[in-house]
């Protein structure tokens, strides 16, 4: 506290509420997105997670938005079981400064609530009309024909 200082200066800050249902969310809402970005919007319904329907919590979803241009993520929100968990991986997307590729080739645990988040990023990047970048690490050190969506 009488040393050198570093101010705090959140630029990625997930919420939730362990409520009945559990919801969560980081960054800009859909309306919120769409008014300045021009986006992709997917959404996976607890419904169709291996997860959710062995454990008979069925109800949620999970929903991410992403800027088209520059592929980051700009939202995710997440509704039922676990989310305040499940937002974390979002949360940590996004202040990595991923793009989506890269969150869609993740590989979270089976079965989790978790899965949600990668099940939307892979119908992101399906809407996007993207392939799957064919490196794995940096997004910085890929080749400059992927980082420009060439590939």
């Amino acid at each position: 506290m009488r040393g050198p200082h570093r101010l705090y200066r959140p630029h990625v800050v997930a919420t939730g509420s362990f409520t009945a249902p559990e919801y969560a969310s980081v960054g800009s809402t859909e309306e919120e997105a769409r008014a300045a970005h021009d986006c992709v919007v997917e959404v996976v319904r607890y419904d169709h997670l291996p997860r959710a329907i062995i454990d008979g919590r069925t109800d949620g979803m999970c929903k991410l938005i992403v800027d088209r241009q520059s592929r980051r993520l700009l939202g995710a929100h997440v509704l039922g079981s676990y989310s305040a968990e499940v937002i974390q991986v979002a949360a940590t997307c996004m202040a990595a400064g991923m793009d989506i590729r890269q969150i869609a080739e993740l590989e979270l645990a089976f079965p989790t609530f978790t899965e949600a988040i990668g099940q939307a990023a892979r119908q992101c990047v399906r809407t996007l009309g993207l392939e799957p970048p064919e490196w794995t690490g940096n997004f910085e050190e890929a080749p400059a024909e992927v980082r420009r969506g060439r590939r």
